[in-house]
């Protein structure tokens, strides 16, 4: 019974935001051809077991890794699960344009005055960015996401080609900076 009103409340929310409740499935089968068959039930119930949106985000998250070196396709579903469940994650949903949910669980990557500030500058939105640069910075705290974000719209960006590689580096010395003076003051 419970999991009929489980699919019973995915399917109306799917239908609410206009999205097929299998679009997660879906594009998992187009992009690597695999299905919950294709996993172990406890994989696969890991994942039921969380409301239907979030669902959708790991398995778009899913499809959008390179799987061919992943051993375990289970074992990484729930790790993934868990990852989504412990840090910010970019909503894929909002990136397909399919997500205006201000409630939403997931990171937009719009509408703060850092984002603000590197399009008024450089003309950069979330648009020019790669997945994984995106998601790399979501994974900050909202405060520290802003440090990122104006400190890239601070630089030169003239020239810059991959401007989702800048992000990213931006984001790996902001993570080490932290890390430094915790070694030293531990030394």
């Amino acid at each position: 019974v419970l999991r009929a009103v489980h699919a019973r409340t995915s399917e109306e929310a799917a239908a609410e935001h206009g999205v097929s409740p299998r679009l997660g499935w879906e594009v998992l089968s187009q992009v690597w051809g695999l299905s919950e068959t294709g996993l172990d039930r406890a994989a696969v119930a890991v994942l039921a077991a969380r409301p239907w949106k979030f669902q959708q985000q790991v398995l778009l998250s899913l499809a959008a890794v390179d799987l061919r070196r992943v051993k375990n396709l289970s074992a990484y579903l729930i790790s993934m699960v868990k990852e989504h469940e412990t840090f910010g994650q970019v909503c894929m949903s909002f990136l397909a344009g399919l997500c205006n949910d201000a409630r939403c669980a997931f990171v937009h990557p719009t509408g703060t005055p850092g984002w603000e500030l590197l399009r008024r500058i450089w003309g950069i939105t979330h648009h020019q960015l790669d997945y994984a640069a995106l998601n790399f910075l979501c994974k900050q705290t909202p405060s520290d996401r802003e440090k990122v974000l104006f400190s890239l719209a601070a630089m030169n960006l003239r020239g810059v080609t991959n401007v989702s590689a800048w992000l990213s580096r931006l984001v790996q010395l902001h993570d080490s900076v932290p890390q430094r003076r915790l070694l030293a003051q531990n030394q």
